[in-house]
């Protein structure tokens, strides 16, 4: 949505697949708000990862993708910003101030919720975060702990069929 105030995010590009696709359909590039993209481009840090996720995160991510590649994929849409880091630690480097849409695909609850914690307070009233693996066996990890954060604030998160969770600022 063009009038809520901020700009869009994506915690966890992978190849940039659905921002891409999103970006596209909405002809984003002629949109006057910036989408921030923030990955390690390498898998999940070590330290970040649930057990049991050692193998997947191999599978997953090792050689499949490049920064560079995601940085190309995008080259053609100005509004686009393609960053390699960290979460939570690289958005403490640079993150908007304003927040309308943020898409967290972290696969892990330590990133996460550290990314709720720096970025939630940006979050434009009406703006939505969406959760990607919210329901999904593999991540019960982060459903617990996400499903603590919002409630501690008295909030809650929506499951969706598709495994996905979607929060919107009231």
């Amino acid at each position: 949505n063009r009038s809520i105030p901020g700009d869009y995010m994506e915690l966890g590009v992978f190849k940039g697949h659905t921002t891409l696709f999103c970006s596209d359909y909405v002809e984003f590039q002629n949109w006057p708000k910036t989408w921030w993209l923030y990955d390690t481009f390498e898998g999940i840090p070590e330290d970040q990862q649930a057990p049991g996720w050692e193998e997947i995160n191999k599978r997953t991510y090792t050689g499949t993708y490049s920064f560079d590649e995601v940085v190309d994929r995008f080259a053609r849409i100005e509004n686009i910003k393609v960053i390699k880091g960290r979460v939570p630690e690289i958005l403490l480097e640079g993150a908007p101030e304003k927040i309308a849409f943020l898409h967290i695909d972290l696969n892990n609850a330590p990133a996460e919720i550290g990314a709720l914690e720096v970025l939630f307070d940006r979050l434009s009233p009406g703006g939505i975060i969406i959760f990607d693996d919210y329901t999904w066996f593999t991540t019960r990890a982060q459903f617990d702990a996400e499903k603590q954060w919002f409630e501690s604030r008295g909030l809650g998160i929506l499951p969706l069929p598709t495994g996905q969770g979607v929060f919107v600022n009231p």
